[in-house]
């Protein structure tokens, strides 16, 4: 006779990145930067699903099917995670940019913790843009010098405009790489600390 599938529920934290409202998935990282592409279940409530927006922090759930050699297959892949924790960082951060995309139907959301999503925010950030932003209260600053406003944290950046030596600006974030975030014309720009 047929058996019954059995499913188990498996859940991720992760920082949702970018929503494709056209194809209704959306992009997350977790903070080892292993990409997913999520897809809400038609079962989620109108709550949940308001929480799948980007730059959210969120605990995610799906049910997998659980087959005899499940047990084998974790086993294996605990192998591996083991063996991946023992290379150099190099190595770590070549391993996965080989790892496509796990493609995922979330079947239950929730929001993290404001600390468990800050520090999930700036691991994600580090790994999927080379640093991270330490947002600040909005801030009056006085450039000290003439300095060029770029559209990211970098000199290799498209270069927006400059800013004049005293002109005052106001200061939105730090980035890790030690550049301010600012306000630029209705916009935001950086500029080198």
């Amino acid at each position: 006779a047929p058996v019954e599938p059995t499913y188990e529920t498996v859940s991720y934290e992760v920082s949702i990145t970018e929503v494709d409202e056209e194809a209704g998935t959306y992009k997350a990282y977790d903070a080892n930067g292993q990409e997913y592409i999520l897809t809400a279940a038609d079962t989620l409530s109108d709550d949940e699903k308001a929480l799948l927006t980007a730059g959210a922090n969120v605990k995610i759930s799906t049910e997998v099917e659980v087959t005899e050699d499940a047990a084998e297959e974790t086993t294996e892949a605990e192998a591996t995670e083991e063996e991946a924790a023992e290379t150099d960082t190099q190595g770590e951060a070549d391993e996965q940019e080989k790892l496509a995309p796990i493609e995922i139907t979330v079947t239950a959301v929730e929001a993290l913790g404001e600390t468990e999503g800050y520090e999930l925010n700036q691991k994600v950030q580090e790994l999927t843009l080379g640093y991270s932003i330490e947002d600040m209260a909005d801030t009056q600053m006085y450039a000290k010098s003439s300095v060029n406003v770029r559209k990211g944290p970098s000199a290799d950046d498209e270069k927006l405009g400059s800013l004049s030596t005293a002109q005052e600006v106001t200061v939105t974030g730090l980035t890790s790489s030690n550049w301010y975030r600012i306000s630029y014309n209705d916009g935001t720009a950086y500029v080198s600390a």
